[in-house]
């Protein structure tokens, strides 16, 4: 049983990491040139690391209602159409931002991904979201870790710390062929994936704690580069495309803390947690 929230903060990175790295370290050190669908299974399993040892943590903590609790925070969806805009419309508006940015400074023209049809796009959508890295990651980052992290500490700081060890976390990825990472400059997907963390909590904070639009929000940001536009590597032209999204990504996320503050990051007082410490 763990008794303080510290002591279930650092069980949920220690079970978070060591549940993913378990899988990745041996795909990482057995990966070739070429991707390896085995290895790839490995990915996919590890990236529900994260949820899976929020699960287990929080049934030790506060048992099945607790577990009740923190997976109806992914029904919670009655938080205001402007969120929905937000995060899906605004997303998309910063793809296609980044397409006509690069194409202005001499890349191809804007274009939808010529990989993926208009028909297929919603069953796309409906998958990034199931084993995309959204439902996979954030019911742990978003749903467990980022309360408790913000019972003690501003919103910033707390996004801050949680978006570092977010980036620790894919460490291995980076080394496994044919994952997206593996062709991602590693300090532009750490300032891309810190920007995104204070972007989420934003989503969190300001929709009293809705795991569905941060789910939905992360879902959007990986669909939007993978699927509706050709941002992410690899790509002919380089990784000039995702380096943009992250530029604009970090401008956004810049302009939240100006608006809405470091200690809440929105205007109401900050989600704290209220599972027994």
């Amino acid at each position: 049983m763990l008794a303080s929230r510290r002591s279930q903060t650092v069980a949920f990175f220690v079970l978070a990491f060591g549940l993913a790295w378990v899988l990745w370290i041996p795909a990482a050190l057995a990966s070739g040139s070429q991707p390896s669908p085995f290895a790839l299974a490995l990915v996919l399993i590890g990236a529900f690391a994260p949820t899976v040892a929020a699960i287990l943590l929080t049934g030790l903590s506060s048992g099945r209602a607790g577990i009740k609790e923190l997976l109806g925070r992914l029904l919670a969806w009655r938080v205001g159409a402007q969120w929905y805009v937000i995060v899906l419309l605004g997303t998309a508006a910063i793809g296609f931002l980044t397409v006509v940015l690069h194409a202005l400074l001499g890349g191809p023209a804007p274009s939808f991904s010529s990989t993926v049809p208009w028909f297929v796009l919603p069953l796309a959508f409906f998958l990034n979201l199931l084993f995309g890295g959204a439902l996979n990651e954030e019911v742990g980052w978003r749903g467990y870790a980022l309360p408790r992290l913000q019972a003690d500490w501003s919103a910033l700081r707390s996004s801050f710390v949680l978006g570092l060890l977010w980036v620790l976390w894919h460490l291995p990825v980076f080394f496994i062929a044919g994952t997206s990472q593996s062709e991602m400059p590693f300090v532009a997907f750490a300032l891309w994936v810190v920007a995104l963390s204070i972007l989420f909590t934003w989503v969190y904070n300001g929709t009293w704690g809705s795991l569905l639009l941060v789910i939905l929000a992360h879902g959007a940001v990986n669909f939007v580069a993978g699927s509706l536009f050709p941002i992410f590597p690899p790509r002919p032209d380089g990784t000039a495309p995702f380096l943009l999204y992250t530029a604009l990504f970090g401008v956004v996320a810049i302009a939240v803390v100006l608006l809405t503050g470091s200690e809440h990051l929105y205007r109401k007082p900050r989600i704290r947690e209220t599972a027994r410490t």
